[in-house]
C-alpha cells in the first residue's frame, strides 16, 4: 500500500522468482493496499492482522500497558488461528520452503511454527530490529526477543540489510546473513565531502526509519 525502501526491495526480490515458484500468505488488509501490478500473478491468501494500537485514549503513562495488553492477546489468541491458515495455505500449494519477513512481532511469532507444520526449511528476512517494533513492557518485551532469537537459530539463512547487523546476527544466532538492498552504482557513486561546500544551511539527506533519535539529535 505503499512505496517504502523495503516494500520497493522485496518487490524487486520477488519479481526475480519464476511465477510457479512464489505464493504469499499476508497478514495484511487488502483495504490497506494490494500487489503492484508487476506481481498480480502471485497467489495470495489473507490473514487478518491482530490489533496492534493502544486500546482506546489513557494518555501515554498508560499507552505501554495498553500495547502491551494487545500483544499478549494476538499471541496467545489470533496468532494460532493464523498459523494453522497459513500451514494450510501453504500445504495447498505445495510450498517447499517458508520466506518470512519479520517485519511485525506477529510473524515473529508465526515463523518457526508454520516452517515447523509444513516440515519445510525456514529463511528469514530482517528490515528492522526487533527492539524497535514495538512499544512493550519488559515481559512481553523480553518474550519477543526471546521468540525472534529462537527464529533465527532454526533459519538456514537470514536476509539483512547493513554489514553491521549480519556481523552481529552471525555471532548472536550462528545463522547464515545476506545483506539484500538496493544499492548504487559503481559509476554514480561520489566520494564524501569533507565539509560544506556552501555557506547558510547543511541539509542532511535521509531514508529509512528513524530509531536512534539521541544519536540524530545529538
Amino acid at each position: 500500500g505503499y512505496e517504502g525502501g523495503g516494500v520497493i526491495c522485496f518487490r524487486d526480490l520477488c519479481l526475480y522468482y519464476p511465477k510457479n515458484n512464489l505464493c504469499c500468505y499476508a497478514v495484511w488488509s487488502p483495504d490497506w493496499g494490494v500487489p503492484t501490478q508487476e506481481l498480480n500473478w502471485l497467489p495470495i491468501a489473507y490473514g487478518t492482522p491482530p490489533r496492534d494500537r493502544p486500546i482506546g485514549r489513557f494518555g501515554r503513562s498508560f499507552e505501554r500497558l495498553s500495547v502491551s495488553l494487545v500483544h499478549q492477546y494476538a499471541k496467545r489468541v489470533q496468532t494460532p488461528t493464523l498459523i494453522e491458515q497459513a500451514v494450510e495455505f501453504g500445504t495447498q500449494q505445495g510450498v517447499e520452503m517458508v520466506w518470512a519477513v519479520l517485519n511485525r512481532p506477529t510473524l515473529i511469532y508465526m515463523a518457526r511454527e508454520v516452517a515447523t507444520k509444513l516440515g519445510v526449511q525456514l529463511v528469514t528476512q530482517v528490515w528492522d530490529a526487533p527492539e524497535c517494533l514495538a512499544n512493550l513492557d519488559r515481559f512481553s518485551y523480553g518474550s519477543l526477543l526471546h521468540e525472534f532469537g529462537n527464529v533465527q537459530r532454526t533459519a538456514v539463512r537470514c536476509g539483512v540489510v547493513s554489514e553491521g547487523m549480519q556481523n552481529e546476527y552471525e555471532k548472536r544466532y550462528n545463522v547464515e546473513c545476506v545483506i539484500l538492498r538496493h544499492g548504487i552504482q559503481p559509476n554514480k557513486r561520489k566520494p564524501p565531502a569533507k565539509g560544506p561546500t556552501e555557506k547558510g544551511q547543511f541539509v542532511i539527506g535521509y531514508a529509512g526509519s528513524l530509531y536512534a533519535v539521541r544519536e540524530w539529535q545529538a
